[in-house]
């Protein structure tokens, strides 16, 4: 088991590093900096810095607090190249084919929000694309198991058309 909380940003961001650091070899993949604006770029083509930048909560959806937590993840791409196999509009496109439907262990599946020129220096362009994913939030520490997952308070089954066919509450919902 891992020691980082499931359904936070940490485990969002660990996650999504796991994915592309496997998918692009080609490329440095590290968590984004604390200190950006000292970051050297060592490696000849160029890096994925991935951070969480932000959440937003939906309406309680219980008597005790349980909600849909809206995430927001970024990746910015720092690259040598504008254009061609290691360049700005390869490697975006790389990008948005690998995280979009990429569903991390407690969340939804990611979808792009957006991407788009940040800054060019010196020939290192900066690119960022948006990513968000959902999860739920449930009140308290007695909301979860001792392994840390959370516990299910209600269970729907719904068919391929949307349509409720069961609801589990409470106990039977574990």
């Amino acid at each position: 088991m891992s020691d980082i909380p499931p359904n936070t940003p940490e485990a969002l961001v660990a996650a999504v590093l796991k994915r592309l650091k496997t998918e692009f070899d080609d490329l440095t993949v590290a968590p984004y900096p604390d200190r950006p604006e000292s970051y050297q770029l060592k490696h000849p083509t160029g890096v994925l810095l991935v951070r969480y930048t932000d959440s937003r909560y939906g309406p309680s959806l219980d008597t005790r607090v349980v909600q849909e937590r809206r995430m927001a993840l970024e990746v910015t791409l720092y690259l040598r190249a504008l254009r061609g196999d290691g360049g700005v509009d390869t490697v975006l496109e790389r990008l948005r084919l690998n995280l979009t439907g990429y569903a991390p262990d407690g969340f939804d599946k990611l979808r792009p929000l957006r991407d788009g020129f940040v800054d060019e220096n010196n020939g290192l362009w900066r690119y960022a694309m948006d990513f968000e994913t959902g999860t739920t939030v449930i009140e308290g520490i007695e909301a979860f198991e001792e392994d840390g997952t959370p516990r299910a308070v209600k269970v729907t089954l719904r068919d391929a058309d949307g349509q409720v066919l069961r609801e589990i509450t409470g106990d039977d919902a574990q």
